[in-house]
Protein backbone atom coordinates (compact mmCIF):
# COMPACT_ATOMS: atom_id res chain seq x y z
CA UNK A 1 0.00 0.00 0.00
CA UNK A 2 2.87 2.36 0.84
CA UNK A 3 4.53 1.53 -2.48
CA UNK A 4 1.31 2.38 -4.33
CA UNK A 5 1.02 5.72 -2.50
CA UNK A 6 4.67 6.50 -3.26
CA UNK A 7 4.13 5.71 -6.94
CA UNK A 8 1.10 8.03 -7.11
CA UNK A 9 3.05 10.86 -5.47
CA UNK A 10 5.99 10.41 -7.87
CA UNK A 11 3.64 10.48 -10.88
CA UNK A 12 1.97 13.61 -9.48
CA UNK A 13 5.31 15.37 -9.00
CA UNK A 14 6.45 14.47 -12.53
CA UNK A 15 3.16 15.72 -13.93
CA UNK A 16 3.46 19.03 -12.08
CA UNK A 17 7.06 19.53 -13.22
CA UNK A 18 6.11 18.92 -16.84
CA UNK A 19 3.04 21.12 -16.52
CA UNK A 20 4.70 24.15 -14.93
CA UNK A 21 8.13 23.97 -16.57
CA UNK A 22 8.93 27.27 -18.32
CA UNK A 23 8.96 26.80 -22.09
CA UNK A 24 10.38 30.14 -23.13
CA UNK A 25 7.79 30.83 -25.83
CA UNK A 26 7.54 34.48 -24.88
CA UNK A 27 11.22 35.00 -24.19
CA UNK A 28 14.33 35.02 -26.32
CA UNK A 29 15.41 31.55 -27.39
CA UNK A 30 18.92 30.17 -26.98
CA UNK A 31 20.60 28.45 -29.93
CA UNK A 32 23.98 26.80 -30.15
CA UNK A 33 26.18 27.31 -33.18
CA UNK A 34 29.69 25.94 -33.26
CA UNK A 35 30.00 25.84 -29.47
CA UNK A 36 28.86 29.46 -29.14
CA UNK A 37 25.62 30.55 -27.58
CA UNK A 38 23.61 33.09 -29.48
CA UNK A 39 20.43 34.80 -28.30
CA UNK A 40 17.73 35.07 -30.95
CA UNK A 41 15.17 37.77 -30.30
CA UNK A 42 11.76 37.40 -31.88
CA UNK A 43 11.50 39.82 -34.78
CA UNK A 44 8.74 42.33 -35.30
CA UNK A 45 8.40 41.37 -38.99
CA UNK A 46 7.00 38.00 -37.93
CA UNK A 47 4.34 39.78 -35.92
CA UNK A 48 3.39 42.10 -38.79
CA UNK A 49 3.27 39.20 -41.27
CA UNK A 50 1.18 37.23 -38.85
CA UNK A 51 -1.22 40.13 -38.28
CA UNK A 52 -1.62 40.76 -42.04
CA UNK A 53 -2.49 37.11 -42.67
CA UNK A 54 -4.93 37.22 -39.76
CA UNK A 55 -6.53 40.33 -41.25
CA UNK A 56 -6.82 38.62 -44.64
CA UNK A 57 -8.39 35.55 -43.06
CA UNK A 58 -10.82 37.70 -41.10
CA UNK A 59 -11.81 39.59 -44.25
CA UNK A 60 -12.31 36.31 -46.12
CA UNK A 61 -14.41 34.96 -43.25
CA UNK A 62 -16.55 38.09 -43.20
CA UNK A 63 -17.09 37.87 -46.95
CA UNK A 64 -18.01 34.19 -46.68
CA UNK A 65 -20.43 34.92 -43.85
CA UNK A 66 -22.15 37.67 -45.86
CA UNK A 67 -22.54 35.37 -48.88
CA UNK A 68 -23.83 32.55 -46.68
CA UNK A 69 -26.32 34.87 -44.99
CA UNK A 70 -27.66 36.06 -48.35
CA UNK A 71 -28.03 32.47 -49.59
CA UNK A 72 -29.65 31.44 -46.31
CA UNK A 73 -32.30 34.14 -46.75
CA UNK A 74 -33.06 32.68 -50.18
CA UNK A 75 -33.31 29.26 -48.56
CA UNK A 76 -35.78 30.58 -45.98
CA UNK A 77 -37.95 32.03 -48.77
CA UNK A 78 -37.85 28.73 -50.65
CA UNK A 79 -38.86 26.86 -47.49
CA UNK A 80 -41.77 29.26 -46.97
CA UNK A 81 -42.97 28.67 -50.54
CA UNK A 82 -42.64 24.91 -50.07
CA UNK A 83 -44.65 25.08 -46.84
CA UNK A 84 -47.43 27.01 -48.60
CA UNK A 85 -47.51 24.54 -51.50
CA UNK A 86 -47.65 21.60 -49.11
CA UNK A 87 -50.50 23.16 -47.12
CA UNK A 88 -52.43 23.99 -50.29
CA UNK A 89 -51.93 20.46 -51.62
CA UNK A 90 -53.05 18.89 -48.33
CA UNK A 91 -56.19 21.02 -48.51
CA UNK A 92 -56.86 19.97 -52.10
CA UNK A 93 -56.30 16.28 -51.36
CA UNK A 94 -58.62 16.22 -48.35
CA UNK A 95 -61.40 13.71 -49.01
CA UNK A 96 -60.20 12.74 -52.49
CA UNK A 97 -59.68 9.14 -53.50
CA UNK A 98 -56.92 8.05 -55.86
CA UNK A 99 -55.65 4.67 -57.01
CA UNK A 100 -53.52 2.96 -54.36
CA UNK A 101 -50.22 3.22 -56.28
CA UNK A 102 -50.74 6.87 -57.12
CA UNK A 103 -51.80 7.70 -53.55
CA UNK A 104 -48.69 5.96 -52.21
CA UNK A 105 -46.48 8.02 -54.55
CA UNK A 106 -48.23 11.25 -53.50
CA UNK A 107 -47.78 10.32 -49.85
CA UNK A 108 -44.07 9.62 -50.27
CA UNK A 109 -43.42 12.90 -52.09
CA UNK A 110 -45.39 14.89 -49.54
CA UNK A 111 -43.56 13.24 -46.63
CA UNK A 112 -40.21 14.07 -48.21
CA UNK A 113 -41.28 17.70 -48.59
CA UNK A 114 -42.53 17.75 -45.00
CA UNK A 115 -39.15 16.43 -43.75
CA UNK A 116 -37.42 19.41 -45.37
CA UNK A 117 -39.72 21.78 -43.50
CA UNK A 118 -40.12 19.98 -40.17
CA UNK A 119 -36.50 20.13 -38.97
CA UNK A 120 -34.79 22.79 -41.08
CA UNK A 121 -31.07 23.29 -40.89
CA UNK A 122 -30.03 26.62 -39.41
CA UNK A 123 -27.27 28.84 -40.79
CA UNK A 124 -24.64 27.36 -38.47
CA UNK A 125 -25.23 23.88 -39.87
CA UNK A 126 -23.79 24.85 -43.24
CA UNK A 127 -20.06 25.11 -43.86
CA UNK A 128 -20.11 26.79 -47.25
CA UNK A 129 -22.27 28.61 -49.76
CA UNK A 130 -22.35 25.44 -51.86
CA UNK A 131 -24.01 23.50 -49.03
CA UNK A 132 -26.72 26.15 -48.75
CA UNK A 133 -27.21 26.11 -52.53
CA UNK A 134 -27.60 22.32 -52.43
CA UNK A 135 -30.30 22.69 -49.78
CA UNK A 136 -32.03 25.37 -51.88
CA UNK A 137 -31.96 23.00 -54.86
CA UNK A 138 -33.50 20.16 -52.84
CA UNK A 139 -36.26 22.43 -51.50
CA UNK A 140 -36.94 23.75 -55.00
CA UNK A 141 -37.07 20.22 -56.39
CA UNK A 142 -39.54 19.18 -53.69
CA UNK A 143 -41.66 22.20 -54.61
CA UNK A 144 -41.63 21.19 -58.27
CA UNK A 145 -42.75 17.67 -57.31
CA UNK A 146 -45.63 19.15 -55.31
CA UNK A 147 -46.59 21.27 -58.32
CA UNK A 148 -46.77 18.12 -60.45
CA UNK A 149 -49.02 16.48 -57.86
CA UNK A 150 -51.18 19.61 -57.80
CA UNK A 151 -51.60 19.45 -61.59
CA UNK A 152 -52.63 15.78 -61.39
CA UNK A 153 -55.14 16.59 -58.64
CA UNK A 154 -56.57 19.53 -60.60
CA UNK A 155 -56.95 17.43 -63.74
CA UNK A 156 -58.65 14.69 -61.72
CA UNK A 157 -60.94 17.24 -60.09
CA UNK A 158 -61.90 18.73 -63.47
CA UNK A 159 -62.60 15.26 -64.86
CA UNK A 160 -64.90 14.47 -61.91
CA UNK A 161 -66.85 17.73 -62.23
CA UNK A 162 -69.94 17.55 -64.43
CA UNK A 163 -69.91 19.88 -67.40
CA UNK A 164 -72.21 22.91 -67.46
CA UNK A 165 -74.06 21.64 -70.55
CA UNK A 166 -75.28 18.50 -68.81
CA UNK A 167 -76.78 20.41 -65.91
CA UNK A 168 -80.47 21.33 -66.49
Amino acid sequence: MKAMLGLVIVVLIVFLVVLFRPTGDNTATMTKKDNQQEIVQPSSTDDSAQSSTTDQLAAADDDKYEKMTARYQLLEKARTRLKRKLSRLQHELWGKNFPKEQAKEFNELMLNAHKLIKNPYKLGAFSSVKDIQDEIDSVTFAGEELEEIMQVVESATQADMPSENSVN
